[in-house]
């Protein structure tokens, strides 16, 4: 399955928030690996060195963007979903809503961005 298969099943709403989102994470990891996982419904992004990072999860009426050891960071603007697992996710419903350097913080936090 492709990253445009996976996003043909969505909405057009979601399907954009979730190409925002992926451009963000092409930039910001431009040695990952982009792989859908069908199984999640997901777009994983696995660096060759640090392993998988996080993904981006399109549901019905939001757009969830998951960082593997999400437990970690800092967030003392209460943004994070944290379910009880490692992961821990941000929740978009609009495109507008992203924003980038939110998303830049918490990789800077998880130490994958390259300098």
């Amino acid at each position: 399955m492709t990253v445009e298969e996976l996003l043909s099943e969505h909405r057009p709403k979601i399907a954009s928030i979730s190409t925002g989102l992926r451009q963000i994470m092409l930039d910001l990891l431009p040695e990952a690996e982009e792989r859908v996982y069908p199984g999640w419904h997901g777009i994983g992004y696995v660096d060759p060195e640090l392993g998988y990072i996080g993904a981006i999860f399109p549901q019905a009426d939001e757009v969830r963007l998951g960082f593997e050891h999400g437990y970690t960071l800092n967030d003392p603007d209460g943004l994070l979903i944290r379910p009880g697992t490692r992961v821990a996710y941000l929740s978009y419903r609009t495109l507008d809503s992203i924003d980038r350097e939110t998303i830049e913080d918490f990789m800077a936090q998880l130490g994958v961005l390259q300098d």
